[in-house]
């Protein structure tokens, strides 16, 4: 009781902090220390309420989405059309020019800069594409609208009512939105496209390869 009468006292706050921690250490070392260590610092006295890990959800619409591209691209082949897709592609197209804007044919550095980020995250199901060049002269010319898409492929559907998968691998793309073409090079896309959409890629320059 004497210690603390004497310790309340004390006008001085920072004198009264010092003479607290002396009285309850053994030595004069330790209580410096400790009232180096606690000066300046945030004390709780209260446990602190633990912050839930929230977890990442996607949004209803997309995972609907999702479900229903999946269910798309497991249609049999004998039930394959192009002309039922065609819907699927001028809902593309309305989709295309809400990401993308206007396009100018002489764009500036910073807007092909823009563009390409555009490009990485755009959704494909559902554009028109052409297979320009690959390695497997097999591929190259083939048209249709894009079904599905995997991380190494896009399966489409073509003029002639046929389901093609096509490897990205060493293959141009190509699509046409307004008055410009526009190409993908395969190899930059390997990707899986929840993780493309999402995720920034820095520019790097691309390398000729076929």
């Amino acid at each position: 009781m004497e210690l603390l009468s004497s310790f309340f006292k004390e006008s001085n706050p920072n004198k009264m902090f010092e003479d607290f921690i002396f009285a309850h250490t053994q030595t004069t070392k330790m209580g410096e220390e400790m009232i180096s260590k606690l000066r300046h610092q945030v004390l709780l006295f209260e446990k602190p309420a633990s912050e839930k890990v929230k977890k990442c959800k996607k949004p209803k619409n997309i995972v609907g989405r999702q479900k229903i591209m999946k269910s798309i691209g497991d249609i049999p082949n004998e039930s394959i059309k192009y002309y039922l897709f065609i819907p699927m592609y001028k809902l593309w197209q309305q989709y295309a020019a809400e990401v993308l804007g206007k396009v100018i044919s002489n764009p500036t550095k910073g807007q092909i800069m823009s563009n390409c980020q555009k490009l990485v995250r755009l959704d494909y199901h559902g554009c028109l594409i052409t297979v320009l060049d690959s390695k497997c002269n097999s591929y190259i010319g083939h048209t249709g609208i894009v079904i599905k898409e995997s991380q190494n492929t896009f399966t489409i559907v073509t003029l002639k009512d046929e389901r093609k998968t096509i490897p990205k691998r060493n293959t141009v793309f190509a699509f046409n939105y307004g008055n410009v073409m526009f190409k993908l090079f395969g190899n930059n896309f390997r990707v899986r496209p929840s993780l493309r959409c999402s995720k920034r890629f820095k520019d790097k320059p691309t390398t000729e390869y076929l």
